[in-house]
């Protein structure tokens, strides 16, 4: 009897060891998919601070650029004024 066992024990251990395999291999699986949805999840909330950060930059630039054209308009401007002064008095 205890041989039969045995026998019959030695020829099921390959398919109980697979199915313990595939069983371990879906938990861990398991544990992985949970994982990488964390991860996931913390990439999402990277890229939006990081959009966030960017846009805020952005519009400092934009910002300043606007500010650095609208200067540099107004020095043209009194440059276009002191040369039509200097125009006027030559041709005087």
């Amino acid at each position: 009897m205890r041989t039969e066992v045995i026998l019959a024990l030695a020829v099921a251990l390959p398919t109980i060891t697979a199915l313990v395999g595939v069983l371990l291999s879906q938990s861990n699986y398991s544990k992985l998919d949970v994982r990488l949805a964390q991860v996931e999840s913390r990439l999402d909330g990277c890229i939006s601070a990081i959009k966030s950060e960017l846009d805020a930059r952005i519009t400092a630039l934009e910002n300043r650029f606007h500010s650095d054209m609208m200067m540099v308009i107004g020095k043209l401007t009194e440059l276009e004024v002191r040369v039509a002064k200097l125009e006027e008095k030559q041709s005087r």
